[in-house]
């Protein structure tokens, strides 16, 4: 029933929002620096009384997913930092009445108006800009999204709106079966002396802000974003002088419940996620997004006009180095939303995906390099810059590429300004760059787990003869683990740090086709495409015990025997969950941030798992919003580059 009632909902919107006779430009526009308009005051409903919000403002769990994409999809089991606002009051009312008649059952509710802020991101301009920097096949995975995202004309603000920013509410009351305002507003005179004082000034956010994942997972959408409706009309949760107002988070005490027309009050007002049918569980392989989306990096310096990045043929010592030669029209490197410029190389047993990785600022040797693909490698970001009316490629730390007499390619050590300037340094012109950003793909989405410790503080590690067992930390420090959020690949650099050959782990349980437990191998593997069931392991968080587990594709746990004695002490295999083994066994191990970020998507996981595709994507989605906060907050405050 609830379904039905929200899909009518979403049909009534939509006829209301495309009604060429009501007008829903009500608010006053200002004019920013950079010539986008924004609104001076944006509207939101809600039960939350006056006397709460005018003391405390509304409040978003900092911690919360920065996802726009899931924001406005609204998967309530993935909290926001978003504060849904819209610059139309009149579409502000509507849902205001559909909510309180519904999801809310009150019998008032309130509309603020609220000065937006620098915090507060304009919804619509993220989607269209996104949309538009896009080439052809990328625009097609979102076009259809256009109506979700900007139907709403949404202000979303992140993490805080303070209650001095709230002007005033006006209430509406039900009367008969409709909700009506009463006379006058409520001006917010706790916080603020009347309307007009303290003066503050409209403001929004500018910059470029990450749409979100979207292209990995399609949602189809009932209605309004429920982010409009959610709130918490329990007893005040305090977090330090901050009213939390408005989401139901899992994490608190209280479970707000509502009452269904027929009564029961048996749902949770926030919408569930059967409100949300999956129309898709494809997750893009690398071999795919990446073959599809290759240049050759087109560089010049004062004397040769025309020459182009190469990786080595194979290894110089124990590194894949790049140097400059003769342009061949090859098309080898892909450059993705994440800055990671990756090509092709032969680890010495398969093909593979490295990315560009510049020297650290202390390290002797300036040479790049090609690794192992990691996204939690600053060194391994670059970014794209003008300068002087040329392009230039520069990495994390401002740093900028120069031409050796040997034709490697090295990074300065100085500022770029002194850099480019000189005709003396080589520095290397960016020619092609705008082929290049226009044909950015999607992110490599894999990163190292380091030293992959288990729960006594021992080391997994694979053994040359295809086993897997755990060591002493000392022993294996070459031994670095990465894992494949595409393809779900678990491998290890077996003891080559952050090159190959590369070895992938095996469930054997799953290759022999048993049904109780066998042992974990390893293997010489290519982590381009998809793999094979065997080959994928989940990383997942036991809630009851409070430790990170590892499983194969099936769910069968990775455990390491711990029998005292045993010829098989320390060597790892998989059981199946209803297997009763002995209870001396290792299973928990120690993850860093990255591993368990996609972790905590799996807070169930075990044989038979029905849902295991979409937590799949979930925490794929999960470590690009983690990445991109992580990114943007480090970025915003370094101070290890140089200009």
């Amino acid at each position: 029933m609830l379904r039905g009632l929200i899909l009518l909902l979403s049909i009534y919107l939509f006829v209301f929002i495309n009604d060429s006779k009501l007008n829903f430009s009500t608010a006053a526009y200002a004019v920013n620096l950079d010539n986008h308009s924004f609104p001076q005051r944006v509207y939101r409903a809600t039960p939350s009384k006056p006397d709460k919000v005018f003391k405390y403002g509304f409040k978003r769990n900092a911690s919360g997913s920065t996802s726009l994409a899931q924001h406005i999809q609204a998967d309530p089991g993935q909290q926001s930092v978003f504060i849904s606002t819209t610059s139309s009051y009149k579409y502000a009312v509507e849902l205001g009445r559909k909510f309180a008649a519904t999801w809310w059952d009150v019998d008032e509710f309130y509309v603020y108006e609220v000065i937006p802020q620098s915090n507060f991101i304009n919804v619509s301009n993220v989607f269209y800009s996104t949309y538009n920097h896009h080439h052809d096949h990328r625009k097609s995975l979102i076009e259809n999204y256009s109506t979700i995202f900007t139907i709403e004309n949404e202000f979303a603000a992140m993490n805080y709106i303070p209650p001095e920013t709230i002007v005033l509410a006006t209430r509406y009351v039900l009367s008969g079966n409709e909700y009506i305002s009463d006379d006058g507003s409520y001006i917010n005179n706790i916080t603020r002396t009347d309307s007009r004082f303290p003066v503050i000034e409209p403001k929004i956010y500018n910059d470029s802000f990450p749409l979100g994942t979207v292209q990995s997972a399609y949602f189809e959408f009932y209605g309004a974003n429920p982010n409009f409706a959610c709130f918490n009309d329990s007893l005040p949760i305090m977090s330090g002088q901050v009213y939390i107002d408005d989401k139901v988070s899992k994490d608190q005490l209280y479970h707000v419940k509502k009452r269904d027309i027929s009564g029961n009050a048996n749902k949770l007002i926030c919408p569930s996620k059967n409100l949300m049918q999956k129309k898709s569980f494809y997750m893009n392989m690398p071999d795919d997004f990446l073959e599809k989306n290759k240049n050759e990096f087109k560089f010049s310096t004062f004397n040769l006009p025309n020459i182009c990045l190469t990786p080595n043929k194979g290894y110089i010592g124990k590194y894949f180095y790049v140097s400059i030669a003769a342009c061949s029209e090859k098309q080898i490197w892909s450059f993705t939303e994440f800055g990671q410029i990756i090509t092709q190389v032969n680890d010495g047993q398969y093909n593979q995906y490295y990315c560009l990785k510049s020297p650290r600022v202390d390290s002797l040797d300036r040479y790049i390099r090609l690794e192992i693909c990691d996204i939690s490698v600053k060194e391994q970001k670059w970014i794209i810059e003008k300068f002087e009316n040329k392009y230039y490629l520069k990495n994390y730390f401002n740093q900028a590429l120069l031409l050796g007499s040997n034709n490697f390619v090295f990074m300065s050590n100085e500022p770029i300004s002194a850099i480019f300037l000189d005709k003396n340094k080589n520095s290397l012109s960016f020619t092609n760059a705008t082929q290049v950003l226009n044909s950015t793909t999607e992110a490599f989405i894999q990163f190292s787990m380091d030293l992959l410790y288990t729960e006594d503080f021992y080391v997994m590690y694979p053994t040359s003869a295809g086993n897997v067992f755990q060591d002493f930390p000392r022993n294996l420090l070459m031994y670095k683990h990465y894992y494949n959020a595409h393809n779900n690949a678990l491998f290890s650099s077996f003891g080559n740090k952050t090159i190959g050959p590369q070895v992938c782990y095996m469930s054997a349980l799953l290759f022999n086709g048993g049904s109780s437990w066998d042992w974990v191998k390893n293997d010489y593997c290519s982590t381009q495409g998809e793999m094979r069931s065997e080959y994928k392991w989940i990383l997942h968080y036991n809630t009851s015990l409070n430790e990170f587990n590892i499983s194969d594709f099936a769910g069968n746990l990775l455990k390491f025997n711990d029998i005292t004695a045993s010829a098989n002490r320390y060597f790892a295999y998989t059981a199946n969950t209803f297997w009763k083994d002995s209870n001396a066994y290792l299973r928990g191990f120690i993850f860093n941030d990255y591993a368990k970020i996609y972790a905590f998507s799996f807070t169930s996981f075990g044989n038979y798992d029905q849902n295991k595709q979409i937590k799949i994507l979930q925490a794929f989605d999960a470590i690009k919003e983690y990445y991109y906060r992580y990114q943007i907050t480090k970025w915003a405050t370094r101070t290890d580059y140089y200009d």
